[in-house]
């Protein structure tokens, strides 16, 4: 699979937005970055935990903003998989005390 990464933006605030990434990664695409952005808390890390099960993904969590930058480029770098961003509005997670960025 050559040519430019394809980029999935999803709500992380829809319960059913864990389905579609289990439904992408079975696929298996490695030039796709599935981005899931959370507006509001609580926050659940599960979808892009579960998608660690796959093997060959790259997954983080991060808040929006200056932090996310990493995360980003590093998914736009992975060349052995799908990867998995969830992107969390710092408003979301601040007294949010299970979240983890990773």
């Amino acid at each position: 699979e050559d040519g430019p990464k394809v980029w999935a933006v999803i709500s992380g605030d829809d319960a059913g937005s864990a389905n579609e990434v289990l439904k992408a990664l079975s696929a298996g695409h490695k030039r796709l970055v599935i981005l899931a952005t959370a507006a509001k808390g609580p926050v659940s890390q599960l979808q892009v935990l579960r998608a660690m099960e796959y093997g060959d993904v790259y997954v983080a969590a991060a808040e929006l903003g200056q932090k996310a930058s990493g995360a980003i480029s590093e998914a736009w770098k992975f060349e052995a998989g799908t990867s998995v961003l969830l992107l969390a509005a710092p408003e979301a997670v601040r007294s949010d005390s299970q979240w983890t960025a990773f």
